[in-house]
């Protein structure tokens, strides 16, 4: 006797946005509170946060140099590293909240952008809603994105994450596809120039894709100028609306020798001896739906099942993707690769291979995805009892993760002070030769023979009136880049010169007078900041009227 076949259930745009609605709850929830979940970045976020606050309540926008509670000495993170969706919580603590509700609520912000563009980016790349929203909750229910929400606290790169799948969908729609809309034109450009607005290391990854991709496009001899001419196209677009950070960010990284965190050799998401169960615990939804997705796929090759449609996708590809991300992941914790001391100082810059397990997370969620919706196609499973499966894997991941997060609960002090000992990352993009130390002695004091009155040091502008018997100079505490102005009472520039660790001496002549010195940033700077400005306006312009035409013509 036959057995009855198992009802399917038809999921609507609706019901996946409720499904990935409540996903989103669930992977977020312990971040609905008034404390931290703190991780390894914890303080450099936080301090970022405080920073661009303060700045936006002295009135400076944007906020390139940041003199916070841990850096007295200020230095241009805003110039190395992106902080735009910084802007949101620093806004909301600018309005009294207190910074452990701002952070927590750029988490969940994070957290549910990275569902939605993601599935339509996974759904865009496979053609499927159905192995698109499973693709999704394997890849943002990952141990690898994750950890960055709960252990390391990496609000870069969970950013850029949130947004790769959509960027990369969007981008092979635009440079190696004839047909695109100018939805994916558009989203494609925002979701690259949010990684580019997110995470520099991601932005190079992403870029790298791009010219592998151009590379494979020219080898197989595909229209090959008129993907050249649309890519260029494209990124023009992006350098224009990204150029307030692109330019100052290359004038910088060119001109100025800062020290950059030292790149990790490996990776590791605790230091427990017990790896091999933190993997499992954290990793085993791609073991399982992997697995699964090779025995749909040998069943196919070896029965020639017809009844399942494979017009969406190519299995060599997926079984390159599957080979490939497995590869990324299982040697992203060895580190073969010091064996070749005259390459390893080129992969430590990109820190290879750690990083890698993102693609490696995308491409294993990839195959997932298109397992599980294989085997629903097959009935063998209904869908309801997969989609209840999903839900317990995000269950399951927020706990396993939160738990290993280190002293969870933290409370932020309002003030974070040299009380606790300063650590080496604390001293990114400073000179290379500054001598830590002395800084950490010096503080927040100034240092001359001259009688110094009124000395007012807010952020980076410092105003003070002195009295002196010859002539004599004063050490101020802020590193020298080439941006600060000094001016004296009677409105003229004064030189400014460095002491041995790059802090600011200011020349002060016999008599009295008073000096005021602020950062004011290179004339391109602002060039740059028009530049984007005017960019965007044209951007937002455009979509408008696309909207309002494609509109009339629904209309019409």
């Amino acid at each position: 006797m036959r057995s009855p076949k198992m009802k399917s259930i038809t999921l609507s745009n609706k019901h996946y946005t409720v499904l990935l609605f409540v996903i989103g709850l669930i992977l977020s929830f312990s971040f609905f509170s008034n404390k931290l979940m703190p991780g390894h970045d914890i303080v450099f976020h936080i301090s970022r946060i405080i920073s661009i606050s303060e700045s936006l309540k002295e009135g400076i926008f944007p906020v390139r140099m940041y003199v916070d509670n841990v850096q007295f000495w200020g230095n241009p993170t805003g110039i190395f590293y992106p902080s735009l969706f910084l802007y949101i919580p620093s806004l909301l603590h600018l309005m009294g909240l207190p910074i452990e509700i701002c952070y927590n609520f750029l988490i969940i912000l994070i957290v549910f952008l990275a569902l939605f563009s993601s599935w339509y980016g996974f759904t865009l790349l496979i053609k499927s809603r159905c192995a698109g929203f499973f693709s999704t909750i394997l890849y943002v229910s990952s141990g690898y994105y994750l950890a960055n929400a709960f252990i390391r606290s990496a609000l870069g790169e969970l950013l850029a994450l949130s947004f790769m799948p959509l960027a990369i969908a969007c981008v092979i729609e635009i440079t190696a596809k004839v047909k695109t809309t100018v939805k994916v034109y558009v989203l494609g450009i925002l979701a690259v120039s949010a990684i580019i607005e997110s995470h520099v290391l991601s932005s190079v990854f992403l870029f790298l894709f791009i010219f592998v991709l151009l590379l494979f496009t020219f080898i197989q001899k595909k229209c090959v100028l008129y993907f050249l001419k649309r890519t260029f196209k494209f990124l023009c677009i992006i350098f224009f609306l990204n150029a307030s950070f692109i330019i100052p960010f290359l004038l910088y990284f060119i001109k100025i020798p800062v020290r950059i965190a030292e790149p990790f050799k490996y990776f590791a998401f605790s230091s427990l001896s017990g790896g091999e169960l933190l993997s499992f615990l954290v990793f085993w939804n791609f073991w399982l739906f992997t697995s699964l997705y090779c025995f749909i796929s040998y069943q196919i090759h070896k029965h020639s099942i017809n009844n399942i449609s494979m017009q969406n996708y190519s299995f060599k590809t997926l079984n390159f993707c599957l080979a490939l991300g497995l590869f990324f992941f299982l040697f992203s914790s060895s580190y073969p690769w010091h064996f070749f001391p005259n390459l390893i100082k080129y992969f430590q810059i990109i820190q290879f291979p750690w990083r890698t397990l993102a693609l490696s997370t995308l491409l294993l969620s990839i195959c997932g995805g298109i397992g599980i919706e294989l085997l629903i196609k097959q009935k063998k499973i209904p869908k309801i009892k997969i989609i209840a499966l999903s839900l317990l894997i995000c269950v399951t991941h927020t706990i396993a993760v939160q738990h290993l997060s280190p002293n969870p609960g933290w409370v932020v002090k309002p003030k974070i002070t040299w009380s606790r000992t300063p650590e080496l990352s604390d001293f990114d993009y400073l000179y290379r030769d500054t001598d830590f130390y002395e800084l950490i002695q010096l503080q927040n004091h100034y240092i001359s023979n001259a009688t110094i009155e009124n000395f007012k040091k807010n952020l980076t502008y410092v105003q003070f009136s002195y009295r002196s018997d010859s002539d004599t100079e004063i050490t101020i505490p802020l590193i020298n880049y080439p941006d600060y102005i000094a001016i004296d009472q009677y409105g003229q520039k004064v030189q400014i010169k460095e002491d041995k660790n790059h802090l600011i001496v200011i020349p002060l002549i016999k008599g009295s007078g008073s000096i005021t010195l602020h950062y004011v940033g290179m004339p391109i700077f602002k060039l740059a900041d028009l530049l984007s400005l005017i960019s965007v306006l044209f951007f937002c312009s455009y979509v408008i009227r696309v909207h309002q035409r494609n509109l009339w013509k629904q209309i019409s």
